[in-house]
């Protein structure tokens, strides 16, 4: 099966074993990461409103956040 597939390619490569849940859940974190729009990471990821993607990756979010501030802070000699 696909699900086998993986789990041997992860144990191939010593990484912990995944469920494909956890392979989206990771994409999704990725794509906040990376500065894509909520609107864009809800599409991607099916969610049916901006509320419900915000709900998972509020982590994500308010760590970009406190980077942003930083380094606005730093700019401003703070």
């Amino acid at each position: 099966s696909l699900t086998h597939a993986l789990q041997k390619a992860l144990h191939a490569t010593g990484l912990r074993p995944l469920r494909w849940h956890d392979l989206r859940a990771i994409h999704g974190g990725l794509l906040v990461q990376a500065g894509v729009g909520m609107t864009t990471a809800r599409d991607r990821l099916g969610h049916s409103s901006i509320a419900v993607t915000s709900t998972f990756y509020a982590g994500a979010v308010d760590e970009l956040e406190r980077e942003a501030a930083e380094k606005v802070g730093k700019l401003l000699g703070a």
